[in-house]
């Protein structure tokens, strides 16, 4: 399928717009994302539940992330999915990333995910993230090099079913890719 193949140079591609973790935009894509994880359920029944559902999520990364931004993702003018991102001691949490179900599989996950990486990079800073266990996107995360660790950024364990994954700071990974630039190899272990 042609029309389904990664954007050519997708991250050059995609754009970041600031926006509230209440704009009408994110809240659409998120409700989305909500909605097809109850399939066969009639709308009348799942439209609450979902708004139900996003305005505990909204105000869970809150609580949790008060620092939290919240960006629009947007590929050729069109927006395709939101992120939130959150300031942590020695790096940045990504706190939510979705993709519209239609927009899935083009490589704008992964675009994404390269500025944000380069980002932390620039400033020598982990990158930490959690997840649900058997989700598609930990396979995602892992091609980028997340891996597995016992807590999450703030230091504490995972929610059961959920997965703490960090990106190590450029200096401490064992990595042929530039850091800063910088294109020699660190030695140091990346935990």
């Amino acid at each position: 399928m042609a029309d389904r193949e990664p954007p050519h140079g997708a991250a050059h591609a995609v754009r970041r717009e600031p926006v509230g973790l209440d704009d009408p935009r994110l809240l659409e894509i998120l409700h989305e994302v909500l909605r097809e994880r109850l399939p066969g359920l009639p709308e009348a029944s799942v439209a609450p539940l979902v708004a139900m559902q996003a305005r505990a999520k909204t105000r869970s990364l809150l609580d949790a992330h008060p620092d939290a931004s919240a960006e629009l993702v947007s590929l050729d003018g069109v927006v395709v999915g939101y992120l939130v991102i959150a300031p942590v001691p020695g790096g940045l949490h990504l706190a939510d990333l979705a993709v519209r179900t239609a927009e899935r599989g083009r490589g704008i996950g992964g675009a994404v995910l390269e500025r944000l990486e380069a980002q932390a990079d620039a400033v020598d800073a982990e990158l930490g993230l959690t997840v649900w266990h058997d989700e598609p996107a930990r396979r995602l995360y892992e091609r980028h090099g997340f891996e597995t660790v016992a807590v999450d950024d703030a230091g504490a364990a995972a929610v059961p079913g959920y997965l703490a994954l960090r990106r190590a700071r450029c200096s401490t990974r064992r990595t042929a890719s530039p850091c800063n630039g910088d294109t020699s190899t660190s030695s140091s272990s990346a935990q």
